[in-house]
């Protein structure tokens, strides 16, 4: 309890239960939560602004799952990753507006396929929610459930200058078609 109060770092892993949120908040399936530290992060793959809607996302992971093979020095072949980039966040319309980017994670950005792009995140403080779950199922009402409930509970504070998240999603997959998936969002 001393190297808590001193850290000042508290993770909830179980929260208060509500049933009110029960059907909308799917906190249930994070089975942990750690913070990490991360040096730059290097991605090669496809991105797309939802402007004209969230179809972009799906193309971007077509795309990237038809031409991952030709991706060299990946550091982690066991799990490809999707950033929101809100760094030119937009409310339009009610309709948020951020960069969506399907990548892999390499360890330099000297050999970039023809049609990919390179992407650095900086180093960063992260804490990082794990679940299984089915890589093409949403994620929002887990989102929601970290973003509404978990950090309002925690002494976690986002870093407001990574305006980020990302999601790795595992490549093995189980018999229910279900594989490890971890949600980093940056923090101070």
């Amino acid at each position: 309890p001393t190297f808590f109060r001193k850290h000042r770092d508290f993770i909830p892993l179980q929260l208060k239960y509500d049933i009110s949120n029960r059907e909308k908040l799917r906190g249930d399936m994070i089975t942990d939560a750690k913070t990490v530290e991360e040096d730059a992060i290097y991605l090669i793959g496809y991105s797309g602004s939802t402007k004209n809607g969230f179809h972009i996302i799906g193309r971007c992971w077509r795309l990237l799952h038809k031409n991952k093979y030709k991706i060299e020095n990946r550091t982690d072949r066991k799990f490809l990753i999707g950033v929101n980039d809100y760094s030119m966040f937009d409310n339009e319309g009610n309709k948020p507006v951020f960069t969506y980017i399907a990548s892999a994670q390499v360890n330099s950005l000297k050999s970039i396929p023809n049609g990919m792009k390179a992407f650095a995140l900086p180093p960063s403080k992260y804490v990082v929610f794990y679940f299984k779950g089915k890589n093409e199922d949403s994620l929002q009402p887990v989102v929601d459930y970290i973003y509404r409930e978990w950090f309002p509970n925690s002494t976690c504070v986002f870093n407001e200058s990574n305006l980020y998240d990302f999601v790795k999603y595992g490549e093995d997959v189980d018999e229910n078609g279900e594989s490890e998936i971890q949600f980093w969002v940056p923090v101070v």
